[in-house]
């Protein structure tokens, strides 16, 4: 019987060690964001720097839509309600988010969102929906809450209670990847506001 010997050159062990540390990272990855079945998971933190920089990731669309009244609700805290849809820009900035609002009628108002808690939030709806082979396909929410001021069209519902939620909503694994989140609703609430915008995620 014959042994034979085989060298392996260095470039061929720098290739092959490189290969197994890149399998090994996307296990570890696909580890961190996949789910179990029937999954349920929520929590909360202050907001960081990190927030303010995750957020900048988020393309709103121009157009937001302001929640008709159903039954018993109404809008509080508008100076008046030309149609229900609006033209939306959004201007972050270190410290807030700055969201004006246009109406048909060319009228303007800005929003003043300063985040103080996010939230996490993310759930299995059952559905059968997998992907990517990291589980099941979750229903996802990123929260923030926090103080609101306003000017012109809002103006007049800003109390020192006034309170905003802002929702983003969407779909995937466990890892708050931006791509993931489509939709998003804020809420604004206080002793003279009560109105909720909703628009979509690009």
């Amino acid at each position: 019987m014959i042994y034979q010997s085989h060298r392996v050159s260095r470039g061929s062990l720098c290739s092959l060690v490189a290969a197994v540390l890149f399998t090994w990272s996307a296990n570890a990855y696909a580890c961190a964001c996949c789910a179990d079945s029937g999954v349920w998971q929520e929590t909360g933190a202050k907001v960081s720097g990190k927030d303010f920089d995750a957020f900048k990731d988020f393309k709103f669309s121009a157009t937001a839509r302001l929640i008709a009244p159903n039954g018993d609700d109404e809008v509080k805290g508008i100076g008046r309600v030309a149609d229900y849809s609006y033209k939306l820009a959004l201007v972050p900035s270190p410290q807030r988010w700055s969201l004006e609002f246009t109406d048909s009628r060319g009228a303007k108002g800005k929003l003043f969102l300063i985040p103080l808690t996010t939230t996490s939030f993310a759930t299995d709806l059952f559905d059968g929906s997998e992907k990517g082979g990291l589980g099941p396909r979750l229903y996802k929410e990123w929260r923030f809450e926090g103080q609101v001021g306003a000017d012109s069209l809002f103006a007049q519902g800003i109390t020192n209670d006034a309170k905003f939620r802002l929702i983003i909503q969407g779909r995937g694994n466990l890892c708050p990847n931006p791509e993931d989140f489509k939709h998003w609703k804020l809420q604004v609430a206080g002793q003279r506001a009560q109105y909720t915008f909703y628009g979509a995620l690009q």
